[in-house]
């Protein structure tokens, strides 16, 4: 991982991996979920319930790590579609989206879809103010969205 200081964005890494991912489509992986957790880090995140998403307290930037790729694609080739056990994710979080028809660009689904539909939780559910991840919270449906930020 390498930082652009004149893009003010980090680079993705170059992964080595033969899996049909491509450096453009990790790229766009990086940036979206950047740019979302920089709304919330600056309080700019738009929620029913308070009207913005808690501010961060010292949200970080994403950085691109090939092994969970790795980890990733390999579960995807199972064909499952439910969340790989807690084990077969080397204790990464998840999340998982599909499309129809498939779209075999990746970029455009890392730019376009995936993030987009996973952040989307948070303006159609909401979080309380607290900040605070708790069962009540998880259940409401936002679980995709706290892996995004």
């Amino acid at each position: 991982m390498t930082f652009d200081a004149q893009a003010e964005h980090f680079l993705a890494a170059h992964c080595l991996l033969d899996n049909g991912m491509t450096d453009e489509a990790r790229q766009k992986f990086v940036d979206k979920h950047n740019e979302y957790r920089s709304l919330i880090a600056k309080g700019q995140a738009k929620d029913p319930i308070g009207g913005f998403a808690p501010k961060a307290a010292r949200m970080m930037k994403v950085i691109y790590d090939c092994d969970v790729e790795q980890t990733m694609m390999d579960w995807a080739k199972t064909c499952q579609t439910w969340q790989a056990p807690y084990s077969a994710r080397k204790g990464y979080g998840q999340n998982r989206f599909s499309i129809k028809p498939v779209e075999p660009n990746k970029t455009i689904v890392a730019e376009k879809v995936a993030v987009d539909n996973w952040f989307s939780q948070l303006a159609q559910k909401g979080v309380p103010q607290e900040n605070k991840l708790d069962l009540q919270v998880f259940y409401r449906g936002v679980w995709y969205y706290t892996q995004v930020t």
